[in-house]
């Protein structure tokens, strides 16, 4: 990835930064989205969800790479869950929910395999 991070304005969403990838193309690193759904995309890698009530990301199957990290932070009042979409498993220790503790809590997914992720960080408790 280059060094040069690019700033821009995405309307009612907020601020996404932008970084290049491998073949050149701007792909944002930082998303912050506002709504009470949102799918995440392929160059997603920090969402932050600023809605006052509750809202859900979910994660779709096979857009991808094994080995990609996806920051997931609750900026807003209300609570922020992850989804697995159709075909995708995600995995978290049964102590805890798929979603943040709390107000300004982040925490993370990891795919460890095809379609097959991991949780962890600053979860809810069951």
């Amino acid at each position: 990835m280059a060094n040069t991070i690019y700033n821009t304005q995405s309307g009612t969403d907020g601020v996404e930064f932008y970084d290049a990838d491998i073949d050149g193309a701007l792909v944002p690193v930082v998303r912050t989205v506002a709504g009470t759904t949102y799918t995440a995309i392929k160059t997603d890698r920090t969402i932050v969800s600023t809605n006052a009530t509750s809202a859900a990301v979910t994660i779709p199957a096979n857009i991808y790479p094994v080995g990609t990290k996806i920051d997931l932070i609750q900026g807003g009042a209300g609570a922020l869950t992850v989804v697995a979409g159709a075909g995708v498993t995600i995995t978290v220790n049964a102590t805890y929910a798929l979603g943040a503790a709390a107000r300004y809590s982040q925490f993370s997914i990891f795919q460890r395999d095809t379609n097959v992720w991991v949780a962890y960080g600053d979860l809810a408790l069951v």
